[in-house]
């Protein structure tokens, strides 16, 4: 997973309960992975959270994540702005357009995410707005439609052209 808890900045409680969140968050999201816990070394810190309130949080992120992930199948695919609205007007506020402004469906989500150094929860959550609304579309990664491409090709399977084939960005 590659997740270490860090003690640093985790200077009360709520700090702490939080971290645990972030924390518990991705780790519910693994499918699979090794875990290792540390029982020898002494904690970082005399801290103490009742678990009850994280647990109920963890809980409540993933249920989001699961209806976000019904617009956002992947954070692999790259975002871009839908060449036609489904309306005649979309209003967007000053954010949604900073946004906005950077999807031309060269960087997938991860990859904004780590570019506008916010959570992916965060940028997943802004981007599926955006797609809800019919002002963002999805296309897969490029590196991700050559190999594709090139399997397809070499398979005599899948096409650009054919319903449900891949999609790349202009570049």
């Amino acid at each position: 997973c590659g997740v270490e808890p860090s003690p640093e900045g985790l200077d009360s409680d709520d700090a702490l309960g939080a971290a645990l969140v972030e924390l518990g968050f991705e780790l519910a999201r693994e499918r699979s992975g090794e875990f290792r816990f540390l029982t020898e070394e002494p904690p970082a810190s005399d801290l103490l959270v009742a678990l009850d309130e994280p647990v109920v949080e963890i809980a409540r992120l993933l249920e989001e994540w699961q209806q976000i992930m019904a617009l956002i199948p992947s954070v692999e695919l790259c975002p871009q702005l839908a060449p036609e609205l489904p309306s005649e007007e979309i209003t967007l506020t000053a954010a949604e357009w900073s946004l906005a402004v950077t999807l031309d469906g060269r960087m997938s989500v991860r990859e904004l995410s780590d570019e506008r150094a916010v959570s992916l929860l965060q940028i997943c959550e802004e981007i599926a707005d955006l797609v809800e609304r019919g002002a963002v579309r999805l296309n897969e990664h490029r590196s991700f439609a050559r190999r594709t491409r090139r399997a397809g090709s070499a398979s005599g399977i899948g096409s650009a052209d054919e319903p449900g084939g891949y999609e790349t960005p202009l570049v």
